[in-house]
């Protein structure tokens, strides 16, 4: 969702205890990114609301609900919203079309933001009330060596996991990477079954451990 080169920190996932801890942004995701980094669209849609006109960011309650945020309806009626970006930078208007990485917009620090960071959600619904869904983002399958026009593997996907850096092809930095495949890639059935692990042991560890249980169960760190 985010232009240049990074890499970027998850600075919080799903579930985080700071603000993603109740539906209507308990899948979310936050990406700590300079402001004015590029706000790519992550699937084609319709610009269903802009909001650029707030100022202020910092963490007093009082910015709880004064972001600034695109979203972007689905063929599907799932809503994407990208939150606290830079007041008028929008560069899409209600009822827009957008393609897969068209430039949306660029990231800011406006609302209940204690760091200039990119807030990612996907909601089931338009409504209000709709609560957040999981997701994940695909990688482009390998090409053959024979041939760019094959592929060796289908496409995978990965999950932005808190304290960990992510870059364009959603890379691990160095020092994170698996040794076998220096990406975080998952299957979308052990997605679930490591999400499952993580709501199971909410009540049980903190939210760091349950992070650091859910990234050792996907291969990380390297063993």
């Amino acid at each position: 969702p985010l232009g240049g080169n990074g890499p970027y920190l998850c600075s919080q996932g799903r579930g985080g205890e700071f603000t993603h801890f109740y539906p209507a942004t308990n899948h979310a995701i936050d990406l700590e990114c300079p402001i004015g980094t590029p706000v790519l669209s992550i699937a084609p849609g319709k610009v269903v609301d802009v909001k650029d006109s707030n100022t202020a960011g910092g963490i007093h309650v009082s910015l709880l609900y004064a972001w600034n945020s695109i979203s972007v309806e689905l063929k599907d009626k799932k809503v994407v919203d990208y939150v606290h970006i830079r007041q008028r930078s929008a560069r899409v208007k209600p009822g827009d079309i957008v393609s897969a990485g068209e430039w949306l917009c660029d990231s800011g620090d406006v609302g209940f933001c204690p760091r200039p960071h990119l807030h990612l959600q996907v909601t089931a619904s338009p409504a209000k009330d709709a609560p957040t869904l999981p997701f994940s983002f695909e990688l482009p399958p390998s090409p053959s060596p024979a041939s760019t026009n094959q592929t060796t593997n289908p496409p995978a996907s990965f999950v932005p996991f808190a304290g960990l850096w992510y870059n364009a092809r959603g890379e691990f930095t160095a020092a994170h990477r698996n040794d076998r495949t220096g990406l975080c890639v998952v299957s979308q059935a052990d997605w679930e079954t490591v999400l499952a692990v993580h709501q199971q042991l909410a009540t049980r560890i903190s939210y760091v451990a349950r992070e650091a249980v859910c990234g050792y169960l996907l291969g990380w760190p390297p063993r």
